[in-house]
């Protein structure tokens, strides 16, 4: 079996190297131009680019490299590999550079470890041109032990000292003195953990937006303490110091107010409008995406909410694409770029891992309003923003998973490699330690499902 499975790989490979023209194969852009003029599915086309992707570390073909280096192509719905052959590390939404630093645009953010609760490294990535294969792997910038955790991360480069450059992650920073690819050293941010009339708040999700030279942390709060069942979530704007180092003197936020359904706020400028963008609170689940806007940041405190709207819609089986919001930013002028994330590691029974991790899909601003656009591939710098095109969902949605979880205190079905797995336990005992021991399919205990008497 083993030897008749190779030699039909073997023989797929030869046939696609032949005939993109043997040592001189095909770019991806080629390729993905090939698979739009057939009539194959999209399980096939998301096939054949796996093995378009093993002709590189097959042929070993430095000029493939270099193309796909090149390449502006963004793919939906595949496993997005570094230049070393590496799935990307920066899930737990991996934002990228506001602007270009140094010519390229970084991708940082954190990677769930084996263990989901023992927190998430910190990757860094460059690219030259946003490509989904373009990814190059710098360095981590840090490793953590148990009971550390770095997510919602930021890069920008300082505006007075091109040497010196800020990864915020919330309240931790990591700040390098010698070039985006230097050394980082970890810092906190002097963030007040109390607040009066709301006692002590956590710090969430957070994104950072720059206005000229100023830097403001956007951040959701949660409240630790319940009260009546529930713990109000509120939604802060910080003003950072010159340095971007500490918030303004004494703490001041410049405006806050009870957002309590919302989570992972990012604010984006465009025509004298600031917009806030934030995902509902669905724990790992996909979930729609909504908007703020007003002429200022403090006036963002009483605008109304409305849902970004999705091509195709949004359905109760695919929201926001499949994912959760992480970012709708302008790369170019008049190309704005939704990102979204999926987390395959932390909640399998939600997200495929087939699929990916990341979503990056088109979009613009009709009347005030922004719209996304569903695109398996695109090339993002030559798109029609001004007459956006979609393609339709051939996926059956809620982060493409396959197995729907039991809903039961015993038992989760779970699909990995092609075949079912069924995890049951004897007894609730010791049933967090057990959790945290099923490392094989890297499973949180699903709040949803309340699988294995643990998670709730």
């Amino acid at each position: 079996m083993f030897c008749t499975n190779t030699l039909v790989i073997f023989s797929l490979v030869l046939v696609l190297f032949l005939s993109f023209g043997g040592s001189n194969a095909s770019s991806e852009d080629e390729l993905a131009s090939t698979i739009s003029s057939t009539n194959t599915t999209h399980d096939l086309e998301s096939t054949t680019y796996e093995y378009g992707n093993n002709l590189e570390i097959i042929f070993n073909n430095a000029d493939i490299s270099k193309k796909k280096a090149k390449s502006s192509l963004i793919r939906n719905d595949i496993i997005w590999y570094d230049n070393k052959g590496k799935s990307l590390k920066a899930n737990r939404c991996g934002s990228i550079s506001k602007t270009k630093i140094n010519g390229l645009w970084y991708m940082v953010g954190s990677e769930s470890s084996p263990v989901w609760n023992d927190g998430g490294d910190t990757y860094l990535y460059k690219s030259e041109t946003l490509g989904s294969s373009s990814w190059q792997i710098v360095r981590k910038i840090v490793e953590f032990n148990q009971n550390q955790t770095s997510s919602s991360c930021n890069i920008n480069q300082r505006y007075d000292d091109p040497n010196t450059v800020i990864v915020h992650c919330r309240k931790q920073m990591f700040i390098s003195h010698n070039g985006v690819e230097g050394d980082y050293s970890r810092h906190l941010l002097n963030i007040k953990s109390n607040e009066e009339g709301r006692g002590r708040l956590k710090v969430g999700g957070s994104s950072m937006f720059r206005e000229n030279d100023d830097l403001y942390l956007v951040t959701s709060r949660l409240q630790k303490k319940w009260i009546d069942g529930k713990r109000p979530r509120w939604q802060y704007i910080y003003k950072l110091n010159s340095t971007w180092t500490g918030v303004e003197k004494d703490n001041p936020a410049i405006v806050s107010w009870l957002w309590d359904t919302f989570e992972a706020p990012y604010i984006a400028k465009k025509d004298d409008w600031y917009y806030l963008f934030a995902s509902r609170t669905q724990s790992w689940k996909q979930s729609t995406t909504w908007y703020r806007r007003a002429r200022s940041l403090e006036l963002l405190a009483t605008a109304i909410d409305s849902e970004v709207v999705m091509h195709p819609a949004n359905t109760p089986a695919i929201q926001s694409m499949g994912s959760q919001f992480c970012f709708l930013q302008q790369f170019d002028d008049g190309k704005w770029l939704f990102g979204g994330r999926r987390h395959p590691a932390e909640s399998p029974e939600n997200f495929a891992r087939e699929y990916g991790k990341y979503v990056m899909a088109p979009a613009t601003f009709i009347d005030g309003t922004p719209h996304v656009y569903w695109k398996y591939y695109f090339d993002w710098t030559t798109y029609d923003y001004t007459n956006p095109d979609f393609d339709t969902h051939n996926h059956f949605g809620i982060g493409h998973k396959e197995v729907p979880c039991e809903d039961s205190t015993e038992a989760i079905w779970l699909k990995k490699a092609n075949r079912f797995r069924f995890c049951k336990w004897a007894s609730k005992k010791n049933t967090w330690n057990r959790c945290r021991k099923h490392r094989e399919l890297h499973v949180k205990c699903p709040i949803a499902c309340k699988v294995f008497g643990c998670g709730t």
